[in-house]
């Protein structure tokens, strides 16, 4: 894609703000893009230049023995909400390098969300990322913030104000079961 925009490996990396070397590191898939590279790719190359998400792009995104749901978020905030949804008969996963933030599955299978936390460091283009994430995975996303005011993310989602994690979980088990 790179060649048919006419871009030496040099002049992409200038864009991008990274180094030439990284940009054949992306080619090659040595490596993946941040979340930061990977928007400013978008904006150059252009959408076509990213897989779509499935379910079998996510396996092969996670050929190892560790499943997502395996990786132990670093967010103490996030891990407290994770831990006592699976008290609640939840499955849930967590992403480090994702658009959303953790995902939800109900026990039966049945009901799914996708989380995003969101504060004042959080770009509009991130929370954008996430509900495309969350439409293409048919799940439900919400949105934990600490922030006042209101959220324009999508038609289906619903921002939770970020306190006490028992609150929160009733919130979103609550918005989950409205929904069904």
């Amino acid at each position: 894609m790179r060649e048919e925009k006419r871009l030496s490996r040099g002049e992409l990396a200038e864009r991008l703000g990274v180094t030439p070397r990284m940009v054949a590191n992306y080619e090659e898939n040595v490596c993946d893009v941040t979340l930061e590279v990977a928007v400013r790719l978008e904006s150059i190359l252009g959408e076509e230049v990213f897989e779509k998400l499935s379910l079998k792009a996510l396996s092969r995104m996670y050929p190892g023995s560790r499943l997502p749901g395996e990786i132990n978020p670093k967010d103490e905030y996030l891990r407290l909400l994770l831990s006592n949804m699976e008290r609640l008969g939840f499955r849930s996963y967590a992403f480090s390098k994702a658009p959303i933030d953790a995902g939800l599955k109900s026990s039966s299978g049945g009901r799914r969300a996708a989380i995003k936390r969101h504060n004042e460091e959080t770009e509009l283009r991130e929370l954008e990322l996430a509900a495309m994430v969350s439409d293409e995975t048919r799940t439900k996303l919400i949105v934990i913030t600490e922030m006042k005011e209101g959220l324009a993310v999508a038609d289906d989602y619903i921002a939770i104000p970020k306190g006490e994690v028992g609150d929160v979980s009733r919130k979103i088990l609550s918005y989950i079961r409205e929904l069904e």
